[in-house]
């Protein structure tokens, strides 16, 4: 049985998209640039050769509103719109879990702090006890999320699409059967 998973992400300078079936990447692209501008060129190989019914799409979301995201959630919602996929096909996970269940499969002993400008006053954080508003310390000892208005020597998390195949899967990381709306705190 053919089982494809489509994982796309979106940042404010960046964007991940890739194919895979039955547990390998059929065709990834990871690359610098807004998504927006290049939606259906980037799109259009991922969708090459994949049957909409077997389909599972893994949409990372927010937090923050960026115009990449914001482009994923509508192709989404127009999939759905046309009947192309079902909601029990879509799967969305916050980028602040992902970030975490990611950096915890690599290091399973560790325990991140994963912080993420929402806005000029907003800053989350995500730690064992969920999400919250960050305090100083957790800001001081945290991996970021990418933003523009970030201090240039924090450290950033960054991710491969090579490494994280093995999350998506359904799981409690994921909400399914939601529509896809973007991210709000």
């Amino acid at each position: 049985m053919v089982n494809d998973v489509l994982f796309l992400s979106a940042g404010f300078n960046c964007y991940q998209l890739g194919l895979a079936r039955n547990g390998t990447w059929l065709y990834c692209q990871e690359q610098e640039g807004n998504l927006s501008d290049e939606l259906h060129k980037a799109l259009n190989p991922c969708l090459k050769g994949c049957t909409f019914d077997k389909l599972s799409v893994f949409l990372l979301n927010g937090p923050g509103s960026t115009l990449g995201i914001r482009a994923l959630c509508a192709f989404v919602r127009t999939c759905l719109a046309l009947g192309k996929l079902q909601l029990n096909q879509i799967f969305i996970c916050d980028q602040l879990h992902f970030a975490r269940a990611y950096l915890l499969q690599k290091h399973p002993t560790n325990k991140p702090i994963i912080c993420a400008r929402v806005n000029l006053t907003t800053t989350l954080c995500l730690n064992d006890t969920g999400i919250h508003e960050a305090s100083e310390t957790e800001k001081s000892t945290a991996v970021w999320l990418p933003h523009p208005c970030l201090q240039k020597n924090l450290p950033l998390f960054e991710f491969s699409l090579q490494n994280c195949l093995p999350l998506l899967s359904p799981s409690k990381l994921w909400q399914q059967g939601v529509l896809p709306e973007v991210f709000e705190f």
